[in-house]
């Protein structure tokens, strides 16, 4: 479902090469919104660091400018453009409350964007 959405990159807004992170795994191309750093620091448990709200595709190279740093601090790699960086996040099927580090409001909004996401797909089908 994340690959279906033509993901771009956060930070480039770059398209991301979905035959080549479907054709073998390429943990690079697969990002924790949230850091997992972050979150262990914060005592969030691993289950919930790992939820597939947490994920996002993105290229190899932004993943490891991102690093560990929180959302509110790597929003500042991101383009400048708001109305691009709110492109790039709706193929990221991502709300823009990410950049706030809460965590919890975060995983909520985003499961309901994920969840409806997948009902349109399924009504599709």
């Amino acid at each position: 479902m994340l690959v279906n959405a033509s993901p771009r990159s956060l930070l480039s807004g770059a398209e991301v090469d979905v035959d080549r992170v479907l054709q073998k795994y390429n943990r690079g191309e697969f990002h924790h919104l949230f850091p997992k750093a972050f979150l262990k620091d914060r005592g969030v448990q691993e289950d919930s660091i790992n939820c597939l709200a947490n994920f996002a595709v993105i290229s190899g190279v932004d993943n490891r400018r991102i690093s560990k740093k929180p959302p509110s601090q790597y929003r500042n790699l991101c383009v400048s453009d708001e109305l691009k960086l709110c492109s790039i996040m709706q193929t990221a099927l991502c709300p823009l409350s990410l950049f706030d580090d809460d965590y919890d409001a975060f995983v909520r909004e985003r499961s309901n964007i994920l969840l409806a996401q997948a009902n349109r797909h399924m009504d599709e089908g």
